[in-house]
């Protein structure tokens, strides 16, 4: 499949996705994530950079545990049940968007600080409309509290995973993936 359709592709897996873990009830945003890795991992991503890649998904994944434990812990987000745990749904989410890393977003490796600002813009931007769409999870009381700790912690975290997770000129059209 050409660079460009793969691209697209890994788009379009993310969006459906994150859209279907906001909107779903949990069997059928679990099914969508399952088909969404299933086509990442056997139509986009190169057999032989499948092992790396679920190394990768797996850290991103860890870091949204714990970004999500703190932001629940510091009340910016708030569960409807009271919990401190993150919801499944929003880890799916994490799980997808880590697919984005060497794909849709690899060309941000380069531009670490155009990751901080996109990521400290784009976070909170979607924590805000998924706490919109999905009523079991909500920010605060105080928005800006919510979407200033949401956004500090993207522009530091993302570039850093990008840096440490995303080879240098990974990106795809540069390497041919």
């Amino acid at each position: 499949m050409q660079t460009t359709w793969r691209l697209i592709l890994n788009i379009g897996l993310f969006q459906a996705g994150w859209f279907a873990c906001l909107l779903l009830s949990l069997p059928w945003a679990l099914l969508v994530v399952i088909g969404a890795l299933i086509v990442h991992f056997f139509v986009i991503v190169p057999c032989d950079k499948r092992l790396s890649e679920f190394f990768l998904i797996a850290v991103v994944l860890a870091v949204g545990v714990v970004l999500e434990s703190v932001y629940l812990w510091s009340h910016a987000l708030i569960r409807t049940d009271s919990s401190l745990t993150p919801p499944i749904w929003l880890l799916f989410i994490w799980v997808l968007f880590a697919t984005t890393f060497r794909y849709s977003l690899s060309w941000l490796r380069a531009k670490l600080l155009l990751a901080a600002v996109f990521a400290g813009v784009a976070a909170p931007m979607s924590y805000f409309a998924g706490a919109n769409l999905n009523t079991s999870v909500s920010l605060n009381e105080n928005i800006g509290f919510s979407l200033a700790v949401v956004g500090v912690t993207w522009a530091i975290a993302f570039p850093l995973m990008m840096k440490k997770l995303v080879p240098k000129g990974s990106h795809m059209s540069s390497n041919g993936q």
